[in-house]
Protein backbone atom coordinates (compact mmCIF):
# COMPACT_ATOMS: atom_id res chain seq x y z
CA UNK A 1 0.00 0.00 0.00
CA UNK A 2 1.32 3.35 -0.82
CA UNK A 3 0.46 6.83 0.15
CA UNK A 4 1.50 10.47 -0.87
CA UNK A 5 2.79 12.83 1.64
CA UNK A 6 3.51 16.54 1.46
CA UNK A 7 4.81 18.63 3.97
CA UNK A 8 5.13 22.56 3.65
CA UNK A 9 7.51 24.15 6.03
CA UNK A 10 8.22 27.73 6.01
CA UNK A 11 11.30 28.02 3.20
CA UNK A 12 10.48 24.67 1.20
CA UNK A 13 7.91 22.23 0.02
CA UNK A 14 8.76 18.18 0.63
CA UNK A 15 6.98 15.25 -1.15
CA UNK A 16 7.52 11.73 -0.19
CA UNK A 17 6.03 8.55 -1.33
CA UNK A 18 5.80 5.33 1.61
CA UNK A 19 4.99 1.98 1.85
CA UNK A 20 3.41 0.23 4.60
CA UNK A 21 2.94 -3.99 4.57
CA UNK A 22 0.96 -5.20 7.36
CA UNK A 23 0.44 -2.14 9.50
CA UNK A 24 4.17 -1.75 9.14
CA UNK A 25 5.71 1.26 7.90
CA UNK A 26 8.74 1.43 5.72
CA UNK A 27 10.39 4.51 7.35
CA UNK A 28 12.68 5.03 4.16
CA UNK A 29 10.55 6.61 1.02
CA UNK A 30 10.42 4.99 -1.95
CA UNK A 31 10.82 8.62 -3.28
CA UNK A 32 11.15 11.93 -2.14
CA UNK A 33 11.42 15.16 -3.87
CA UNK A 34 11.88 18.73 -2.66
CA UNK A 35 11.38 22.55 -3.94
CA UNK A 36 11.84 25.75 -2.14
CA UNK A 37 9.40 28.54 -1.43
CA UNK A 38 9.66 32.48 -0.97
CA UNK A 39 8.93 34.08 2.41
CA UNK A 40 8.08 37.93 1.82
CA UNK A 41 8.79 40.34 4.78
CA UNK A 42 7.43 43.61 3.34
CA UNK A 43 6.95 45.50 6.59
CA UNK A 44 7.94 45.46 9.69
CA UNK A 45 6.59 41.89 11.61
CA UNK A 46 4.64 40.82 8.21
CA UNK A 47 5.78 37.29 6.89
CA UNK A 48 3.92 36.14 3.85
CA UNK A 49 3.50 33.67 1.63
CA UNK A 50 1.81 32.78 -2.34
CA UNK A 51 -0.54 30.20 -2.12
CA UNK A 52 0.25 30.10 -5.99
CA UNK A 53 3.43 29.18 -5.28
CA UNK A 54 3.30 26.92 -2.70
CA UNK A 55 0.64 24.95 -4.69
CA UNK A 56 3.24 24.87 -8.08
CA UNK A 57 5.65 23.48 -5.44
CA UNK A 58 3.41 20.65 -4.34
CA UNK A 59 2.72 19.75 -8.25
CA UNK A 60 6.40 19.40 -9.55
CA UNK A 61 7.58 17.75 -6.35
CA UNK A 62 4.59 14.91 -6.82
CA UNK A 63 5.78 14.82 -10.36
CA UNK A 64 9.00 14.21 -9.63
CA UNK A 65 8.04 11.33 -7.03
CA UNK A 66 6.33 10.03 -9.23
CA UNK A 67 8.57 9.79 -12.39
CA UNK A 68 11.26 8.18 -9.49
CA UNK A 69 8.15 5.45 -8.64
CA UNK A 70 7.93 4.55 -12.41
CA UNK A 71 11.52 4.80 -13.46
CA UNK A 72 11.99 2.14 -10.38
CA UNK A 73 9.06 -0.15 -12.11
CA UNK A 74 7.19 0.09 -8.98
CA UNK A 75 3.55 0.15 -9.88
CA UNK A 76 2.06 3.26 -8.78
CA UNK A 77 -0.90 2.78 -7.22
CA UNK A 78 -1.53 5.11 -4.35
CA UNK A 79 -4.19 4.41 -1.83
CA UNK A 80 -4.17 8.13 -0.33
CA UNK A 81 -2.55 11.65 0.33
CA UNK A 82 -1.94 13.11 3.16
CA UNK A 83 -0.47 16.82 4.15
CA UNK A 84 0.59 18.69 7.08
CA UNK A 85 2.15 22.25 6.84
CA UNK A 86 2.92 25.18 9.12
CA UNK A 87 0.47 27.15 10.72
CA UNK A 88 -0.27 29.68 8.34
CA UNK A 89 -3.31 31.45 7.50
CA UNK A 90 -4.41 31.20 3.67
CA UNK A 91 -7.46 33.84 2.71
CA UNK A 92 -9.55 32.73 -0.13
CA UNK A 93 -11.66 35.75 -1.39
CA UNK A 94 -14.44 35.91 -3.79
CA UNK A 95 -12.35 36.95 -6.26
CA UNK A 96 -10.97 33.83 -7.28
CA UNK A 97 -11.05 33.09 -11.01
CA UNK A 98 -12.97 30.14 -12.35
CA UNK A 99 -9.91 27.57 -11.53
CA UNK A 100 -9.86 28.69 -8.12
CA UNK A 101 -6.51 31.06 -8.31
CA UNK A 102 -6.00 33.80 -6.14
CA UNK A 103 -5.98 37.34 -7.55
CA UNK A 104 -4.50 38.25 -4.60
CA UNK A 105 -0.58 37.82 -4.53
CA UNK A 106 0.17 37.99 -0.70
CA UNK A 107 -2.91 35.48 0.58
CA UNK A 108 -1.12 33.28 3.22
CA UNK A 109 -0.29 34.76 6.28
CA UNK A 110 2.45 32.82 7.66
CA UNK A 111 2.94 31.56 11.36
CA UNK A 112 5.55 33.95 12.26
CA UNK A 113 3.48 36.81 11.07
CA UNK A 114 3.30 39.48 14.27
CA UNK A 115 1.09 41.95 12.78
CA UNK A 116 -1.75 40.80 15.40
CA UNK A 117 -0.38 41.74 18.28
CA UNK A 118 -2.63 44.12 19.32
CA UNK A 119 -5.46 41.60 18.28
CA UNK A 120 -3.96 38.99 20.60
CA UNK A 121 -3.81 41.88 23.58
CA UNK A 122 -7.62 42.26 22.86
CA UNK A 123 -8.16 38.79 22.95
CA UNK A 124 -6.47 38.31 26.11
CA UNK A 125 -8.34 41.11 28.08
CA UNK A 126 -11.70 38.85 27.09
CA UNK A 127 -10.93 36.71 29.97
CA UNK A 128 -13.28 34.32 28.27
CA UNK A 129 -12.80 30.46 29.11
CA UNK A 130 -11.55 29.63 25.65
CA UNK A 131 -8.44 31.60 27.29
CA UNK A 132 -7.54 28.39 29.02
CA UNK A 133 -6.97 26.00 26.43
CA UNK A 134 -4.09 28.83 25.42
CA UNK A 135 -2.48 28.48 28.47
CA UNK A 136 -3.94 31.74 29.44
CA UNK A 137 -2.79 33.54 26.55
CA UNK A 138 -3.68 33.93 22.85
CA UNK A 139 -0.86 34.59 21.04
CA UNK A 140 0.07 36.66 17.85
CA UNK A 141 1.04 33.61 15.83
CA UNK A 142 -2.07 31.90 16.19
CA UNK A 143 -4.78 32.72 13.00
CA UNK A 144 -7.39 33.65 15.75
CA UNK A 145 -5.12 36.36 15.92
CA UNK A 146 -4.51 37.35 12.52
CA UNK A 147 -8.80 36.74 11.66
CA UNK A 148 -9.31 39.84 14.20
CA UNK A 149 -6.69 41.98 12.18
CA UNK A 150 -8.16 41.36 9.09
CA UNK A 151 -11.67 42.36 10.33
CA UNK A 152 -10.39 45.19 12.20
CA UNK A 153 -7.68 46.29 9.21
CA UNK A 154 -9.15 45.21 5.94
CA UNK A 155 -12.99 45.32 6.06
CA UNK A 156 -13.18 45.18 2.76
CA UNK A 157 -11.25 42.21 2.44
CA UNK A 158 -13.26 40.81 5.44
CA UNK A 159 -16.30 41.03 3.34
CA UNK A 160 -14.99 39.28 0.26
CA UNK A 161 -13.93 36.56 1.95
CA UNK A 162 -15.45 33.09 1.21
CA UNK A 163 -13.35 31.05 3.58
CA UNK A 164 -10.10 31.12 6.07
CA UNK A 165 -8.06 27.81 6.51
CA UNK A 166 -5.19 26.94 8.25
CA UNK A 167 -2.90 26.03 5.17
CA UNK A 168 -2.72 22.20 5.99
CA UNK A 169 -6.66 21.95 5.37
CA UNK A 170 -6.47 24.62 2.47
CA UNK A 171 -4.09 22.25 0.51
CA UNK A 172 -6.38 18.93 1.39
CA UNK A 173 -8.97 21.52 -0.03
CA UNK A 174 -6.66 22.16 -3.44
CA UNK A 175 -6.38 18.32 -4.06
CA UNK A 176 -9.83 17.43 -3.30
CA UNK A 177 -12.83 17.33 -6.21
CA UNK A 178 -14.24 19.87 -3.82
CA UNK A 179 -11.81 22.85 -5.11
CA UNK A 180 -13.49 22.66 -8.93
CA UNK A 181 -16.94 23.80 -7.17
CA UNK A 182 -15.10 27.18 -6.41
CA UNK A 183 -16.97 26.46 -2.56
CA UNK A 184 -14.12 26.31 -0.26
CA UNK A 185 -16.99 27.50 2.87
CA UNK A 186 -18.07 23.97 2.56
CA UNK A 187 -14.96 22.37 3.24
CA UNK A 188 -14.20 19.99 6.39
CA UNK A 189 -11.68 21.79 8.97
CA UNK A 190 -9.42 19.45 10.83
CA UNK A 191 -9.69 19.46 14.74
CA UNK A 192 -6.22 19.90 14.96
CA UNK A 193 -6.11 23.11 13.15
CA UNK A 194 -9.27 24.67 15.00
CA UNK A 195 -8.57 23.54 18.65
CA UNK A 196 -5.21 24.57 18.52
CA UNK A 197 -5.03 28.50 16.49
CA UNK A 198 -8.64 29.21 16.39
CA UNK A 199 -10.13 28.81 19.58
CA UNK A 200 -12.74 25.74 18.71
CA UNK A 201 -14.02 24.40 22.35
CA UNK A 202 -13.41 20.28 21.86
CA UNK A 203 -14.40 20.13 25.19
CA UNK A 204 -17.86 20.43 23.98
CA UNK A 205 -17.37 20.04 20.33
CA UNK A 206 -18.85 23.34 19.06
CA UNK A 207 -17.57 27.46 18.39
CA UNK A 208 -18.10 29.75 21.35
CA UNK A 209 -20.06 32.50 19.72
CA UNK A 210 -19.87 34.38 23.27
CA UNK A 211 -16.36 34.52 22.69
CA UNK A 212 -16.30 36.38 19.10
CA UNK A 213 -19.02 38.66 20.50
CA UNK A 214 -16.77 40.02 23.08
CA UNK A 215 -14.26 41.21 20.18
CA UNK A 216 -17.14 42.35 18.63
CA UNK A 217 -17.61 40.68 15.79
CA UNK A 218 -21.49 39.12 15.65
CA UNK A 219 -21.28 35.28 15.29
CA UNK A 220 -24.09 34.67 12.37
CA UNK A 221 -24.14 32.13 9.41
CA UNK A 222 -20.91 34.15 7.66
CA UNK A 223 -18.83 34.05 9.63
CA UNK A 224 -19.24 30.12 10.70
CA UNK A 225 -19.03 29.55 7.00
CA UNK A 226 -15.61 31.49 6.62
CA UNK A 227 -14.21 29.47 9.38
CA UNK A 228 -15.87 26.28 9.33
CA UNK A 229 -19.15 24.52 9.66
CA UNK A 230 -18.06 20.71 9.90
CA UNK A 231 -14.75 19.76 11.77
CA UNK A 232 -13.17 16.05 11.59
CA UNK A 233 -10.74 14.24 13.73
CA UNK A 234 -7.41 14.37 12.33
CA UNK A 235 -6.68 10.41 10.51
CA UNK A 236 -10.40 10.80 9.60
CA UNK A 237 -11.18 11.13 5.62
CA UNK A 238 -11.45 14.75 4.81
CA UNK A 239 -11.82 14.34 1.18
CA UNK A 240 -11.25 12.42 -2.42
CA UNK A 241 -8.55 13.38 -4.61
CA UNK A 242 -9.59 14.85 -7.73
CA UNK A 243 -9.02 13.18 -11.27
CA UNK A 244 -8.08 16.47 -12.61
CA UNK A 245 -5.38 16.81 -9.68
CA UNK A 246 -4.19 13.38 -10.14
CA UNK A 247 -4.03 13.53 -13.42
CA UNK A 248 -1.72 16.90 -13.06
CA UNK A 249 1.06 15.14 -10.71
CA UNK A 250 0.93 12.03 -12.38
CA UNK A 251 -1.00 9.58 -10.33
CA UNK A 252 -3.17 7.15 -11.47
CA UNK A 253 -6.83 6.95 -10.22
CA UNK A 254 -6.68 3.01 -9.04
CA UNK A 255 -8.19 2.02 -12.49
CA UNK A 256 -11.24 3.51 -11.72
CA UNK A 257 -11.84 1.25 -8.66
CA UNK A 258 -11.74 2.60 -5.33
CA UNK A 259 -11.02 6.86 -4.98
CA UNK A 260 -7.94 8.63 -3.61
CA UNK A 261 -8.31 9.21 0.09
CA UNK A 262 -7.11 12.65 1.37
CA UNK A 263 -6.52 12.09 5.05
CA UNK A 264 -7.89 14.87 7.61
CA UNK A 265 -4.38 16.84 8.67
CA UNK A 266 -2.60 17.29 11.51
CA UNK A 267 -0.18 20.74 11.63
CA UNK A 268 3.68 19.55 10.57
CA UNK A 269 4.60 19.46 14.69
CA UNK A 270 1.91 17.36 15.17
CA UNK A 271 2.58 15.21 12.80
CA UNK A 272 6.13 15.13 13.62
CA UNK A 273 4.79 14.75 17.11
CA UNK A 274 3.12 11.18 15.79
CA UNK A 275 6.06 9.91 14.40
CA UNK A 276 8.01 10.53 16.92
CA UNK A 277 6.05 8.82 19.22
CA UNK A 278 5.46 6.02 16.81
CA UNK A 279 8.95 5.32 16.62
CA UNK A 280 9.75 5.74 20.42
CA UNK A 281 6.76 3.16 21.06
CA UNK A 282 8.17 0.60 18.61
CA UNK A 283 11.72 0.36 20.87
CA UNK A 284 12.00 1.98 24.32
CA UNK A 285 8.48 3.64 25.55
CA UNK A 286 6.59 0.77 25.76
CA UNK A 287 4.53 0.21 29.79
CA UNK A 288 5.34 -2.35 32.07
CA UNK A 289 2.51 -4.11 31.03
CA UNK A 290 4.06 -4.13 27.31
CA UNK A 291 1.01 -1.64 25.97
CA UNK A 292 1.28 1.71 24.10
CA UNK A 293 1.78 4.33 25.71
CA UNK A 294 1.95 8.24 24.18
CA UNK A 295 2.14 10.07 27.52
CA UNK A 296 5.05 11.79 29.34
CA UNK A 297 7.10 11.85 26.18
CA UNK A 298 8.50 15.52 25.23
CA UNK A 299 8.78 15.67 21.75
CA UNK A 300 10.97 18.29 19.96
CA UNK A 301 10.92 19.59 16.37
CA UNK A 302 13.64 21.53 16.42
CA UNK A 303 14.48 23.42 13.41
CA UNK A 304 14.24 27.78 12.10
CA UNK A 305 11.88 27.71 15.84
CA UNK A 306 11.20 24.95 18.20
CA UNK A 307 7.66 23.36 19.32
CA UNK A 308 8.00 21.22 22.71
CA UNK A 309 4.63 18.84 22.63
CA UNK A 310 3.19 16.35 25.33
CA UNK A 311 0.34 14.02 25.48
CA UNK A 312 -1.62 13.21 28.93
CA UNK A 313 -4.79 11.78 29.23
CA UNK A 314 -5.57 13.99 31.83
CA UNK A 315 -6.58 17.49 30.97
CA UNK A 316 -3.92 19.81 32.81
CA UNK A 317 -3.39 23.40 32.30
CA UNK A 318 0.05 25.03 32.25
CA UNK A 319 0.24 28.94 32.18
CA UNK A 320 2.12 30.01 29.43
CA UNK A 321 2.09 26.99 27.56
CA UNK A 322 -0.68 25.90 24.45
CA UNK A 323 -3.14 23.75 25.72
CA UNK A 324 -4.63 21.85 26.68
CA UNK A 325 -6.03 20.75 23.42
CA UNK A 326 -8.69 17.30 23.22
CA UNK A 327 -8.06 15.01 20.60
CA UNK A 328 -5.89 17.56 18.70
CA UNK A 329 -3.21 14.72 17.60
CA UNK A 330 -4.62 10.99 19.16
CA UNK A 331 -8.44 10.39 20.11
CA UNK A 332 -8.00 10.31 23.82
CA UNK A 333 -5.23 12.49 24.37
CA UNK A 334 -4.79 16.21 25.75
CA UNK A 335 -1.87 17.99 24.06
CA UNK A 336 0.26 20.66 25.83
CA UNK A 337 2.63 22.45 23.19
CA UNK A 338 5.27 24.69 24.03
CA UNK A 339 7.93 26.33 22.18
CA UNK A 340 10.28 28.82 20.97
CA UNK A 341 9.77 31.40 17.95
CA UNK A 342 13.38 31.67 17.20
CA UNK A 343 15.93 28.94 17.67
CA UNK A 344 17.59 27.99 14.55
CA UNK A 345 16.85 31.04 13.20
CA UNK A 346 18.41 33.18 16.30
CA UNK A 347 21.70 30.99 15.91
CA UNK A 348 22.35 32.42 12.27
CA UNK A 349 20.66 36.10 13.51
CA UNK A 350 24.00 35.65 15.87
CA UNK A 351 26.04 34.73 13.32
CA UNK A 352 25.31 36.90 10.52
CA UNK A 353 25.31 40.14 13.33
CA UNK A 354 29.25 38.56 13.95
CA UNK A 355 32.10 40.85 11.94
CA UNK A 356 33.88 37.79 11.04
CA UNK A 357 31.21 35.88 9.49
CA UNK A 358 30.75 38.48 6.55
CA UNK A 359 28.80 37.07 3.53
CA UNK A 360 30.04 33.43 4.40
CA UNK A 361 28.08 29.98 4.52
CA UNK A 362 26.47 29.25 7.89
CA UNK A 363 26.48 25.52 7.34
CA UNK A 364 30.36 26.02 6.85
CA UNK A 365 30.69 28.37 9.26
CA UNK A 366 28.38 26.39 12.24
CA UNK A 367 30.55 23.24 10.76
CA UNK A 368 33.75 24.80 11.92
CA UNK A 369 32.72 25.93 15.07
CA UNK A 370 31.62 22.63 16.26
CA UNK A 371 34.80 21.09 14.98
CA UNK A 372 36.31 23.61 17.06
CA UNK A 373 34.54 22.61 20.36
CA UNK A 374 34.52 18.77 19.56
CA UNK A 375 38.11 19.01 20.02
CA UNK A 376 37.40 20.03 23.55
CA UNK A 377 34.83 17.22 24.05
CA UNK A 378 31.74 19.97 23.46
CA UNK A 379 32.89 21.56 27.01
CA UNK A 380 33.23 25.46 26.44
CA UNK A 381 32.88 27.77 29.58
CA UNK A 382 31.78 31.52 28.29
CA UNK A 383 31.41 34.19 30.21
CA UNK A 384 28.39 35.64 28.61
CA UNK A 385 24.76 34.85 29.90
CA UNK A 386 22.01 35.28 27.22
CA UNK A 387 18.18 35.42 26.82
CA UNK A 388 17.07 33.97 23.47
CA UNK A 389 13.52 36.16 23.88
CA UNK A 390 14.76 37.55 20.01
CA UNK A 391 11.68 37.31 18.76
CA UNK A 392 9.10 37.24 22.08
CA UNK A 393 9.17 34.39 24.07
CA UNK A 394 6.42 31.89 23.26
CA UNK A 395 6.83 29.88 26.40
CA UNK A 396 6.40 29.93 28.90
CA UNK A 397 6.50 33.65 29.52
CA UNK A 398 4.07 33.82 26.84
CA UNK A 399 4.89 37.43 26.09
CA UNK A 400 5.13 38.50 22.21
CA UNK A 401 6.53 41.52 23.01
CA UNK A 402 10.15 40.58 25.09
CA UNK A 403 13.23 41.55 23.49
CA UNK A 404 17.11 39.56 23.54
CA UNK A 405 19.84 40.39 25.78
CA UNK A 406 23.40 39.52 26.38
CA UNK A 407 25.24 39.85 29.77
CA UNK A 408 28.85 39.74 30.21
CA UNK A 409 29.75 41.94 26.86
CA UNK A 410 33.21 43.92 27.00
CA UNK A 411 35.72 46.42 25.57
CA UNK A 412 37.84 43.05 23.88
CA UNK A 413 36.08 41.25 21.25
CA UNK A 414 34.15 38.77 21.89
CA UNK A 415 34.61 35.59 19.94
CA UNK A 416 32.14 34.33 17.55
CA UNK A 417 32.79 30.35 19.40
CA UNK A 418 32.12 32.52 22.07
CA UNK A 419 29.07 34.38 21.39
CA UNK A 420 27.44 30.70 19.82
CA UNK A 421 28.31 29.15 23.01
CA UNK A 422 25.98 31.50 24.73
CA UNK A 423 23.64 31.58 22.32
CA UNK A 424 23.18 27.53 22.60
CA UNK A 425 23.08 27.42 26.11
CA UNK A 426 20.59 30.13 26.19
CA UNK A 427 18.09 28.06 23.96
CA UNK A 428 18.58 25.23 26.38
CA UNK A 429 18.38 26.95 29.34
CA UNK A 430 14.68 28.25 28.21
CA UNK A 431 13.71 24.42 27.15
CA UNK A 432 14.36 23.92 30.64
CA UNK A 433 12.54 26.69 31.82
CA UNK A 434 9.55 24.98 29.37
CA UNK A 435 10.47 21.49 31.22
CA UNK A 436 10.25 22.79 34.86
CA UNK A 437 6.84 24.18 34.14
CA UNK A 438 4.99 21.40 32.53
CA UNK A 439 6.51 19.18 35.42
CA UNK A 440 4.90 21.54 38.14
CA UNK A 441 1.74 20.17 36.97
CA UNK A 442 2.02 16.53 35.49
CA UNK A 443 3.79 13.58 36.05
CA UNK A 444 7.78 13.51 35.47
CA UNK A 445 8.39 13.22 31.91
CA UNK A 446 9.43 9.91 30.75
CA UNK A 447 11.74 11.00 27.92
CA UNK A 448 12.89 13.72 25.35
CA UNK A 449 13.00 12.96 21.76
CA UNK A 450 14.46 15.54 19.03
CA UNK A 451 13.88 15.95 15.37
CA UNK A 452 14.42 18.81 12.65
CA UNK A 453 17.25 20.16 11.17
CA UNK A 454 18.96 21.05 14.81
CA UNK A 455 19.33 17.56 15.36
CA UNK A 456 22.42 17.86 12.97
CA UNK A 457 24.07 20.14 15.62
CA UNK A 458 25.44 17.81 17.88
CA UNK A 459 26.56 20.51 20.24
CA UNK A 460 22.80 21.39 20.42
CA UNK A 461 21.81 18.19 21.39
CA UNK A 462 24.99 17.32 23.76
CA UNK A 463 24.30 21.23 25.71
CA UNK A 464 20.12 19.81 25.92
CA UNK A 465 21.28 16.66 27.61
CA UNK A 466 23.63 18.15 29.75
CA UNK A 467 21.48 20.99 30.50
CA UNK A 468 18.22 19.35 31.22
CA UNK A 469 20.05 16.78 32.67
CA UNK A 470 18.86 13.63 31.25
CA UNK A 471 19.08 11.42 27.82
CA UNK A 472 17.95 12.96 24.37
CA UNK A 473 17.24 10.48 22.41
CA UNK A 474 17.28 10.87 18.03
CA UNK A 475 16.30 9.26 15.48
CA UNK A 476 17.39 9.91 11.95
CA UNK A 477 15.23 8.77 9.34
CA UNK A 478 16.79 7.80 6.15
CA UNK A 479 15.67 10.17 3.06
CA UNK A 480 12.43 11.50 5.10
CA UNK A 481 11.90 13.71 8.18
CA UNK A 482 9.23 13.01 10.84
CA UNK A 483 6.50 15.62 9.98
CA UNK A 484 6.34 13.49 6.09
CA UNK A 485 6.39 9.85 8.56
CA UNK A 486 3.59 11.24 10.84
CA UNK A 487 1.53 12.09 7.83
CA UNK A 488 2.19 9.07 6.04
CA UNK A 489 1.01 7.28 9.00
CA UNK A 490 -2.25 9.24 9.65
CA UNK A 491 -2.58 8.79 5.17
CA UNK A 492 -2.49 5.21 5.73
CA UNK A 493 -5.20 4.77 8.22
CA UNK A 494 -7.45 6.45 6.67
CA UNK A 495 -6.83 4.44 3.87
CA UNK A 496 -7.89 1.12 5.83
CA UNK A 497 -10.42 2.59 8.15
CA UNK A 498 -12.99 1.18 6.02
CA UNK A 499 -15.88 2.37 8.57
CA UNK A 500 -14.41 6.37 9.09
CA UNK A 501 -15.36 5.90 12.49
CA UNK A 502 -13.26 6.81 15.32
CA UNK A 503 -12.98 3.63 17.26
CA UNK A 504 -11.29 2.50 14.14
CA UNK A 505 -9.12 4.72 14.28
CA UNK A 506 -8.11 4.74 17.95
CA UNK A 507 -7.52 0.77 16.85
CA UNK A 508 -5.44 1.19 14.13
CA UNK A 509 -3.40 3.98 15.39
CA UNK A 510 -1.89 1.25 18.12
CA UNK A 511 -1.47 -1.32 15.64
CA UNK A 512 0.59 0.75 13.17
CA UNK A 513 4.76 0.27 13.93
CA UNK A 514 7.79 1.43 12.38
CA UNK A 515 11.24 0.98 13.28
CA UNK A 516 14.94 1.84 12.38
CA UNK A 517 16.91 -0.89 11.02
CA UNK A 518 20.25 0.80 11.43
CA UNK A 519 20.55 1.11 15.24
CA UNK A 520 23.49 3.59 14.59
CA UNK A 521 20.25 5.91 13.73
CA UNK A 522 19.20 5.87 17.20
CA UNK A 523 21.33 8.41 18.79
CA UNK A 524 21.43 8.66 22.62
CA UNK A 525 22.99 12.06 24.24
CA UNK A 526 23.90 11.37 28.15
CA UNK A 527 24.23 14.33 30.33
CA UNK A 528 27.71 14.80 31.76
CA UNK A 529 28.32 14.76 35.74
CA UNK A 530 31.64 17.12 34.85
CA UNK A 531 29.37 20.06 33.75
CA UNK A 532 26.11 20.21 36.14
CA UNK A 533 27.35 22.78 38.33
CA UNK A 534 28.62 24.89 36.07
CA UNK A 535 25.22 25.07 33.94
CA UNK A 536 23.40 24.88 37.07
CA UNK A 537 24.84 28.20 38.16
CA UNK A 538 24.24 29.43 34.57
CA UNK A 539 20.61 28.92 34.52
CA UNK A 540 20.10 30.56 37.66
CA UNK A 541 21.77 33.84 35.57
CA UNK A 542 19.36 33.02 33.32
CA UNK A 543 16.57 33.38 35.01
CA UNK A 544 17.52 36.09 36.46
CA UNK A 545 18.59 38.05 33.24
CA UNK A 546 14.86 36.82 31.77
CA UNK A 547 13.35 38.27 34.76
CA UNK A 548 15.56 42.03 34.23
CA UNK A 549 14.40 41.59 30.76
CA UNK A 550 10.58 41.16 31.95
CA UNK A 551 10.89 44.31 34.13
CA UNK A 552 12.55 46.10 31.87
CA UNK A 553 10.05 45.73 29.06
CA UNK A 554 7.19 46.44 31.13
CA UNK A 555 8.49 49.83 32.18
CA UNK A 556 9.62 50.67 28.71
CA UNK A 557 5.71 50.16 27.27
CA UNK A 558 4.25 52.03 30.49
Amino acid sequence: MLTLCCDVGSGSVRVAIFEFNNYHLNSKPLAVSTHPLIIYNRKKNFYEQKSSEIWQAFCMAARDCCKQIKLNQIPLVIDSIGFTATCSLVIITDDHDNRGESSNDYDVIMWMDHRALKEAELINQTGHQILEQFGGTCSPEFSLSKLIWIYNNESERFRRTKALMELPDWLSYRCSNQWSKNLPELFPRSLCSVVCKWGFDAENNKWRSDFFEKLGIKFDESIRMKIGNKIIQPGMIIGYLSAEIAQQIGISMNDGDQPIKITCPLIDAHAGALSMLTFSNSSISKSNLGETTFENVLCMIAGTSTCHMILNQNRTMTKGIWGPYRNAIIPGYYLREAGQSASGVLVEHIIRQHKSSDEKDFKEIIKKLNNDLRAKNFIYQTSLVMNPSYHGNRSPIADSRLKGAIYGMTLEDESLLEIYCATIEAIAYETKFIVEEIERNERLISQVIVSGGLTKNEFYLQKHADILERKIFVYDLDGADHMLTGTAIMAFVAAINHSNSLEELISLLNQVRTDIVDKKKIRIFEPRSEILDYHRKRYKCYRRLLECSIEIETIMSS
